[in-house]
C-alpha cells in the first residue's frame, strides 16, 4: 500500500498525525566499542540485536517484522520490501 504524508495527515485510511502516527527514519551506525546484550530479542522469527542501558534492554537495530493483519498498517520504505533490512518497517499506531 502507498503511504504519503502532507503537512497535517497521512493519506491512508484515518491515520492522522493527531492520532499519534509517526515515522522515524534512522540510519544505523556501526560502532566498534558497542557491547551488545548477550540475548537477542526474537519477534516473528527475526532475531534483533539488543543493548543494555542501565537496567533496560533496547533493540539495537530497526524493527522489520510484518504482521498477519496488513489492513492495520505495516509499510516498507518507498514500498520496496528490499529496503526493510536497511531502514526497518514503518508501523501505524494500530499495527
Amino acid at each position: 500500500r502507498n503511504l504519503s504524508f502532507t503537512d497535517k495527515k497521512a493519506t491512508f485510511e484515518s491515520a492522522f498525525r493527531s492520532m499519534g502516527l509517526s515515522v522515524r527514519c534512522v540510519q544505523d551506525l556501526k560502532y566498534k566499542d558497542v557491547k551488545y546484550h548477550r540475548a537477542p530479542m526474537e519477534v516473528s522469527g527475526i532475531k534483533y540485536k539488543t543493548i543494555k542501558i542501565g537496567a533496560q534492554i533496547w533493540t539495537a537495530e530497526n524493527m522489520r517484522h510484518g504482521t498477519n493483519n496488513y489492513r492495520h498498517g505495516v509499510y516498507s520504505y518507498n514500498n520496496q520490501a528490499s529496503n526493510d533490512i536497511l531502514y526497518g518497517k514503518y508501523y501505524s499506531q494500530s499495527a
